[in-house]
Parts: structure tokens; sequence; C-alpha cells
């Protein structure tokens, strides 16, 4: 081995991962860590519920493994302990593990009101016209007025970013940094003004029929991140849950 090589090499493997505050900070509202799933620098897993690292809304039904969440029920932040309302732009991060399509697995992860928090906008694993796309919808169940499809498969991993501009009512999804596509609501279509939404990942019909869904985290902003602050926090998540 090279002379100085290593000691470089021992200090190249002994670098410690980036943790939950490495993430873009700026805007950051609310977040929900796998690794620091109770507290910063904290883990807990006999938790039943996700701490919420910035702005203290907890989501219940939820159980960990060392870097994950996985629902035990349908999970998702109350309206009554924070109203998320969309007044400006927002970006919604999550990493996950896709569940298998099925017409019982709803919502992976979403903000927005009402069952599966359907209205609004949701990475689903719905069957049938529905392809992992992210949907934004007027109620639940109902008519997808436009989508983005995330071009994933069932049990990958991935990282997604849901970036809304509110003045043009369009959106555009991220998969693993890289823009996948673009949306904009039909007029008429948005009706979230002035309305208390949650954000929530894993809202199913059916917990045994959920295969290998994971959440390793969901970060929410109040503002749009820039390509490069998105490809930033997807090298984080890279690193920290073992994304290809």
């Amino acid at each position: 081995m090279l002379p100085g090589f290593a000691q470089f090499f021992e200090e190249e493997q002994a670098a410690p991962l980036p943790t939950a505050a490495d993430y873009v900070q700026t805007g950051l509202v609310a977040m929900w860590d796998g690794i620091e799933n109770a507290g910063w620098g904290t883990h807990d897993g006999s938790a039943t519920s996700w701490t919420d690292l910035i702005g203290s809304v907890p989501m219940a039904n939820s159980s960990f493994g060392t870097d994950y969440a996985i629902p035990t029920g349908n999970t998702m932040s109350a309206s009554n302990l924070y109203p998320f309302k969309i007044t400006g732009d927002f970006t919604l991060h999550g990493c996950l593990v896709n569940a298998p399509r099925a017409w019982y697995n709803s919502t992976e992860f979403g903000i927005g009101t009402g069952a599966g928090l359907e209205n609004g906008f949701a990475l689903s694993a719905r069957d049938g016209a529905i392809n992992y796309d992210v949907c934004y919808r007027k109620s639940y169940s109902g008519t997808v007025e436009c989508k983005v499809t995330t071009g994933t498969s069932a049990g990958q991993a991935y990282s997604c970013d849901i970036v809304f501009d509110y003045a043009a009512k369009s959106y555009a999804v991220y998969v693993n940094g890289v823009q996948a596509g673009t949306a904009t609501l039909p007029e008429g279509a948005w009706n979230l003004d002035n309305v208390n939404c949650s954000i929530g990942y894993g809202i199913f019909n059916n917990f045994n029929g959920m295969g290998g869904f994971k959440t390793h985290n969901i970060l929410y902003y109040s503002r749009a991140l820039t390509a490069a602050e998105i490809a930033a926090n997807y090298a984080i998540d890279k690193q920290r849950f073992n994304l290809p």
C-alpha cells in the first residue's frame, strides 16, 4: 500500500454519516426522520409516534426500524395540532420504498385534507391508471385533475420532491434529485386556500398488503427549493439510507 494511503483510507472509512441537521434548513417547517425518530440525534425503536424535529407535530400510528418508519394505521399530522395552510410555494420531500400497486394502497405520502389526503397532493400506489404518480385531486378518490409519473416501481427505494408554484398553480416532481416532470392544475381545480391541511404517509386501507413499504423521512418547506438544494438533500439521503 502506498505511503499515506492507509491513513487516508481509514479516515475515509471513519467519516461519519450526515445527520438530520445536514439537510437544507432554510424554510424547513416540519421534519420526520427515520434515524432520529424521537428527537435530534435520538432513535427509539419502541416508539409508537414519529417526532417532528422542527415543528413538534407528531405522527401517531408508527413503528420503526433502524432508519425508517412504517404505518400501523392511517398516519398523518392532525390538522388541529398544526394548520399546514398552503399560502405560497412549498416543497414536500420524502425518501421511501414503494409499496406494491393495489387499490388499497392510496397515499404513500402527501399533503392535503380529507380521507387519504386525496384532496391535495399525493404520491399514490393505487393500481389501474395510476402508476406511482404524484396526483392532485379535489376530493377523496375523485378525478385526478393532473399528475406526474415518478417512473418508479414496486420495492424501489428513492427520494421524491414535490415542488409547488402557488402563483402558477403548477408543480414539479423530482426523483433522486432529477426532475421527472411537471403539471399544471386545471382552471378551478385549486380548492385549498385557507384550509387546514395535514401531512401524512402510508395512508392505506390494508396494512397487511403494504409489502416492503418504508418511509425514511419526510421534510416540508415553506418555499420552493432550488434544483441544487434538491440535489443536495438527495445526496444526503443516498448516504444515510443506502439509496442506489
